[in-house]
């Protein structure tokens, strides 16, 4: 005989109760002195930036005032050295009109001696003409007077055209070195030009130079009077944090 044993199972429910979770820690005011305190260190060491970066531009500034006066002692020397160029290349050019004016007047001296050779060739041809003449009329003593005197005048015909051929010959070789004369005038009227021009950029350079360092001064000066204020007003910070309890 099998007997059903029933067992009753009890259900069991286990109550929890909410964890209380620790509420996070508040951060405790900061004093007013504490405030004022850090305001101080924050002025102070913006002021030292300002301070840093005032005297920087204090040196640039010296910097370029040191290459302004340099670049202006550069336009200076090179504008003295073009003056004194141009110069030299005027002088050229007037000895080469000097020059050309000598090679003019040796070539009329070489036409004049041309003409005057010529003319006096003339002279002893008609000389020796009327002694051929004298000869035939049996005047022998007129006719070597006429013949002498024609040999005379030929040899002096000859020296003057030689002497025109040799005055030729100088004129050209003059009138050659007062092209070269003129070339090297303008050479140097040329190169003086050049360094004129480049002194005059110089010059601008020098100015250009001056006023970046005149405005770096005067940058310098505003951002270290910035910093002097911002240093006294930390102090001042400082000291009436220090005062209070």
């Amino acid at each position: 005989m099998t007997t059903k044993k029933t067992t009753a199972q009890k259900k069991t429910t286990v109550k929890t109760s909410p964890v209380k979770t620790p509420e996070a820690a508040k951060p405790e005011p900061t004093a007013p002195s504490d405030e004022a305190r850090q305001a101080a260190q924050l002025m102070a060491e913006q002021g030292r930036q300002v301070f840093v970066e005032g005297a920087a531009d204090l040196a640039q500034s010296q910097e370029a005032m040191a290459a302004a006066e340099q670049a202006a002692r550069i336009s200076q020397a090179v504008g003295k050295a073009g003056m004194t160029d141009v110069s030299q290349g005027a002088e050229l050019l007037s000895a080469s009109d000097d020059i050309a004016v000598m090679s003019a007047v040796i070539s009329a001296m070489s036409e004049a001696d041309l003409e005057r050779g010529l003319e006096l060739a003339r002279l002893s041809g008609e000389l020796a003409a009327v002694g051929e003449v004298v000869t035939h009329l049996e005047q022998p003593v007129i006719a070597a007077f006429l013949a002498s005197r024609g040999a005379r005048l030929q040899e002096i015909a000859v020296e003057n055209i030689l002497r025109s051929s040799s005055t030729r010959a100088l004129s050209h070789a003059v009138a050659v070195s007062s092209a070269q004369v003129a070339e090297l005038g303008h050479g140097e009227v040329a190169e003086g030009l050049d360094r004129i021009a480049a002194a005059e950029s110089w010059a601008a350079h020098s100015n250009s130079l001056a006023q970046t360092s005149e405005q770096l001064a005067v940058d310098g000066v505003t951002q270290i009077a910035t910093a002097q204020e911002l240093h006294a007003t930390a102090e001042a910070l400082t000291q009436n944090a220090d005062e209070k309890p």
